[in-house]
């Protein structure tokens, strides 16, 4: 099979959500105290990474209370690269998802819904990948309310976008979020590759580290193919 990794490297210049800590690494040890030891310092949410319900949801479950079943399994994908070039504010419309079910057949039950934007290109430039306009507003793709509502009607296991985030940059009531994590389903927000995957037929492992407790938490995304 062919294996393709979905997650950004991340570094001291990793695009991260306003008003968050950069990524940090420091060398605690050397070679000469025996070996290199590093520390490192960053936000939950910093890469690419999981959201789990708690994040949004008191009492929702956290990143440890998630199962391997719903963490490796088939994965969709619905490519909007072209709408996002006209439009960098776009959404992944409820239009979209009839049009990828009337190609590909109704989205199965228990899969990991994907919005290829090919906003991912812009992750080496933090102020690209942000996008602000005069305002401070953030410009990226994400998924329209409408289209999640259909999609939690199909039993997904959760939704991912190759952007920081599936509501939009100018959402401060994060509808998108609610709507997931109400629902006990997760979140993966900046993923990276995703136009290598075919609308169906490959298969994902979301890896969180598991941090008790946590409501998100980086990880390994990478996507198996049959050949």
């Amino acid at each position: 099979m062919t294996i393709v990794d979905l997650t950004q490297i991340v570094d001291a210049t990793t695009p991260v959500w306003p008003g968050a800590e950069p990524f940090c690494c420091q060398m605690r040890h050397s070679y000469e105290a025996g070996c290199l030891v590093n520390r490192y310092a960053l936000e939950a949410g910093c890469g690419t990474h999981l959201d789990a319900p708690l994040h949004f949801i008191p009492g929702g479950r956290n990143i440890v209370e998630l199962s391997l079943a719903e963490l490796i399994v088939p994965a969709c994908v619905i490519d909007i690269r072209t709408q996002v070039e006209q439009d960098h504010d776009y959404s992944l419309a409820l239009a979209d998802i009839e049009l990828w079910e009337a190609k590909h057949g109704q989205l199965p039950v228990g899969c990991v819904v994907l919005a290829s934007t090919g906003w991912a290109r812009r992750w080496h430039t933090a102020k690209e990948y942000c996008n602000a306009d005069a305002a401070g507003v953030m410009r990226f793709p994400s998924f329209s309310a409408k289209a999640v509502e259909l999609l939690l009607q199909r039993d997904i296991v959760g939704i991912g976008i190759d952007t920081l985030s599936p509501d939009t940059g100018k959402d401060e009531q994060f509808p998108v979020h609610e709507l997931i994590l109400q629902a006990d389903k997760y979140i993966i927000e900046n993923l990276a590759s995703l136009e290598q995957l075919p609308p169906k037929g490959a298969r994902v492992a979301v890896l969180p580290i598991k941090i008790k407790g946590a409501a998100e938490a980086p990880a390994r995304v990478v996507a198996f193919l049959p050949d």
